[in-house]
Parts: structure tokens; C-alpha cells; sequence
């Protein structure tokens, strides 16, 4: 028999049994051509196998693959990362925190909860979910699987998961902890990244191909329509991005962390937060400052307004944290309550959505803070009007940094005029304004003290509305 042969299959052999064994450097993902195993007489179970066409083996085996022609291509089975930031503070509560979360009013939270029934299926692929603790007793929180053993344990060893799923369905009323955001919706626990002991030493476990496992699991066995993932790969995957659009291409909106490295990294990715069909989340401070740790690219899609929380952990108490980990979990509250009742939606018409219901904390238009920060109670206007005028409720000295944003079925001549409460007006028409490529006008407009702002659209299709609530 073939010398290389039998190497190549007993190198497949080895990287199938311990293909759930931490992460080590030469480990990586094939993708096989068609045939690609028939000509090396292989079978599906003498490799490490993810799904369809994906399987993991060590680094020469990828590539000698790669080079006979049998693969067509290989990449790095990267470790995952979860973006939540150490603190020194660990200490561990047990009453209420609300008045922690000032993401709920100063991004208009109750007003969204109160529209929109949040019934939907939101999975958390993360490490977990603690489902006895006391501020998710009562949450609609089904058994999930765990994509790194290959079970129904869905107990969360990491410590993580438990407060992601806090911020989006920790119980309201009940005298302890948070107010979840979409309290109602089902979660599913999806587990790809754990502890495991090895050698008397507590390890993290958690690679690419369990990340791909976990959101084919999320889609094909669980129908969530929504994927919250505060975790992520430091390197660019193309496997991960064929998994994403096949995801996105059933209707799946996916919401990711954009990560922690802020200025150490500028311009840094990771994925799938950096993938087009993504939600890219980073966070601001209650001061409207991008924080420190937040990832800084253009990929960033929106920004959640964040301090140091005290969120569920897994020994049943709280903790401690910050991180862009904690504001994807902000925007996947968001998006579950908007999607319940707009459930046709995709992840383009919902990008629309975030353009519209964002105000700028930064510059106008699209920088490290995304489209700036998402307003609860303007996200239904773009499903409403043909045009959105949004004003941002965040002032900056005496300015407000005003927001038109035009859509396809558009027609007309379209007129923006602002009434001041001192009888004041003036009138904006569409050929004093600049857009952008996707289709915005942003306009700064002084406002004296004491004086309120209200806009109004003039479309000579439809006649003039009222579209913003006064400021």
C-alpha cells in the first residue's frame, strides 16, 4: 500500500478523535471537492467532519489535499474569542440593577417593547445559558445543543452565554437583576465554545467548526430567525462566510459583537461581525464616546450605549461586565421585538431599518460608531413612509443633527421644513441637500434655548406629514 496513503488516512484518523480537543495551530478546515474523497479512498468518518463538504484535519494533511486537487480549499480552524473586557471588579450581587441599564431609556427601549408582541425564536450561540438562575426562571428558554461535545448539555462553564441571554430575556417585575429586552421571545441555547478540564487544567474549547456547526443548527434544526453571536475569529474565513449567506439566504438575520481591540487594533476584523450580511455591533459610553475597547472599522453596522453592567452569571449571582459581547445582546433585543411583527423581513430590508432609526453620535453618516446609535421608537417609520425625517435625540451643545432617509418607492418632490416654537421656520428642498450612496441626507441645524424642534415631510404624492416627535 501507498506510503503517503496510509499517512494521509491515519492522519485523518487522529484529527477526527480529538477533533473537539483545544485548538492547536497546524488543525484546519478542508473543503473537499466533489469526488475528493472517492479518489483517496476515504471515507466520511475517517475525517473530522462539519457538515456538506467541510472536514478538519492537521495542516499537512490540508495540504497535501489542497495540492493533489482533491480539496478546494484550506484555511485555519481559529480559536474562538469572546468580546467581553475583564474587570478587576468580579464581585457577584444579588438585588436589582436596572438603573444600570441606561441603553433602555436613552435608546428608547419601552416604546419598541410596547409596539411589538417579541414573539420570536432567538438563538444565543455562545457558552450556555444557566437556566436556573433566578432572573431567567419564568424565560422561554428551550434545551439548545451543544455543538463542541456533541449534546443536549447546554450548562454554561464559560460564563458568558448566562449574560448575554440576560440583557435579552432576564424576567421584568420580579424584584431582582435586569429587565430583559424582549422578555416574551423563545431562546435557544447554542453552545460552541465551553471549559473543559485537561490534565487538571481548565482549558477553552471552541473552534471555527464548531461556530459553523452551531449556526447550521441554529437555522436547519431549530428555525430561529435570529442569531445573537458575542464571540467570533480573528482571521477572515471563507467556510464561515458560505455558512453566514446560506443562513442569511433563508431569511436569518445574524448579530454579532464587533469586538474588543478599540484603538490597539484600529481597523482590525473579525468575523462574522466584518461579513456584509452581518449586524456588526460596537458600543458608546453614556457620554456618546465611542468606548475604548470597541472595535474600530467600517464594518461597524450600529452601536449600543453601554457602562459597566451587573449581569447573570452562571453560579446563580452577578457579575461584572463590559464589552461589545453585552451590546449585541442590546441590538438582538432590539431587532427580536421589530422582526416579531415584521417577520418576512431579511437582513437588507433591515439594514434599511438601522440607516433610518440611528442617531449620529459621531460624524454624520457611517463611522467607527456605525450609523450611530438605534432609537427604539423610530424603527417602525420606514415601514410607514415613503420618507423618514428622524431627529436625533442626543444634542451636541446647542445642535441636533437631523436625518432624512429616502426610499425606493419614493416619488415626488420632497421638502423639509422645521418649525421652532417661537414661530420660526425654515425650509429645506431636496436639491440643498446632499446624499450619500445609500440614500441619506444629514443636515445640522442650531437650536436656540429653550426652543423645541419639529420636522415635518412634504411629498407631492402624499401630502405633508408629520413624522418626528418634537425635541
Amino acid at each position: 500500500m501507498d506510503k503517503n496513503f496510509l499517512k494521509i488516512m491515519l492522519t485523518l484518523c487522529f484529527a477526527y478523535l480529538f477533533s473537539v480537543c483545544v485548538y492547536a495551530d497546524d488543525d484546519y478546515i478542508i473543503k473537499m471537492k466533489d469526488g475528493g474523497l472517492s479518489a483517496y479512498s476515504l471515507e466520511e468518518n475517517d475525517m473530522g467532519y462539519i457538515c456538506d463538504d467541510l472536514y478538519t484535519a492537521d495542516k499537512e494533511t490540508a495540504e497535501s489535499l489542497l495540492k493533489s486537487g482533491a480539496a478546494e480549499y484550506i484555511e485555519p480552524n481559529y480559536p474562538l474569542e469572546m468580546y467581553d473586557v475583564d474587570n478587576e471588579d468580579t464581585a457577584v450581587y444579588n438585588d436589582g440593577y436596572f438603573y444600570q441599564q441606561i441603553y433602555m431609556d436613552t435608546m428608547h427601549i419601552p416604546a419598541l417593547q410596547r409596539n411589538h408582541s417579541g414573539k420570536i425564536r432567538v438563538a444565543v450561540i455562545d457558552s450556555g445559558i444557566n437556566t436556573a438562575h433566578p432572573d431567567l426562571v419564568g424565560a422561554d428558554i428551550e434545551t439548545g445543543h451543544n455543538y463542541v461535545d456533541d449534546n443536549d448539555d447546554t450548562a454554561d462553564l464559560y460564563n458568558h452565554g448566562t449574560r448575554v441571554a440576560g440583557i435579552i430575556a432576564a424576567q421584568p417585575d420580579n424584584g431582582i437583576g435586569l429587565a430583559g429586552i424582549c422578555p416574551q421571545c423563545t431562546i435557544v441555547p447554542i453552545v460552541t465554545m465551553t471549559k473543559k478540564n485537561v490534565d487538571g487544567q481548565s482549558v477553552t474549547v471552541g473552534n471555527l467548526e464548531h461556530m459553523i456547526k452551531a449556526i447550521n443548527g441554529a437555522v436547519n434544526d431549530y428555525d430561529c430567525k435570529i442569531l445573537n453571536m458575542s464571540l467570533g475569529v480573528a482571521g477572515y474565513s471563507k467556510s464561515l462566510e458560505e455558512t453566514v449567506d446560506n443562513a442569511v439566504a433563508k431569511g436569518v438575520i445574524i448579530i454579532a459583537a464587533a469586538g474588543n481591540d478599540g484603538t490597539k487594533k484600529e481597523g482590525a476584523y473579525n468575523y462574522p461581525a466584518s461579513f456584509d450580511n452581518v449586524i456588526s455591533v460596537g458600543a458608546v459610553t453614556e457620554n456618546l464616546s465611542i468606548a475604548d475597547y470597541s472595535q474600530r472599522n467600517d464594518m461597524v453596522d450600529v452601536s449600543a450605549v453601554l457602562r459597566t453592567m451587573s449581569l447573570p452569571s452562571n453560579n446563580g449571582g452577578y457579575i461584572s461586565s463590559r464589552g461589545t459581547s453585552f451590546a449585541a445582546p442590546v441590538i438582538t433585543g432590539m431587532t427580536a421585538l421589530f422582526i416579531s411583527d415584521h417577520p418576512d423581513m431579511d437582513i437588507y430590508g433591515f439594514k434599511n431599518v438601522i440607516m433610518a432609526a440611528t442617531a449620529d453620535v459621531c460624524e454624520s453618516g457611517k463611522d467607527y460608531s456605525g450609523y450611530g446609535v438605534l432609537i427604539g421608537d423610530e424603527m417602525d417609520k420606514l415601514i410607514t413612509y415613503a420618507h423618514t425625517i428622524f431627529i436625533s435625540p442626543y444634542f451636541q451643545g446647542q445642535t441636533a443633527k437631523l436625518k432624512l432617509l429616502t426610499s425606493e418607492r419614493a416619488g415626488g418632490e420632497v421638502l423639509i421644513k422645521a418649525l421652532y416654537e417661537d414661530g420660526l421656520q425654515k425650509r429645506f428642498e431636496t436639491e440643498e441637500l446632499s446624499f450619500d450612496e445609500e440614500g441619506i441626507a444629514y443636515i445640522t441645524e442650531y437650536i436656540g434655548e429653550n426652543e423645541k424642534l419639529q420636522l415635518f415631510v412634504w411629498d407631492s404624492l402624499e401630502g405633508q406629514q408629520c413624522l418626528s416627535t418634537v425635541r
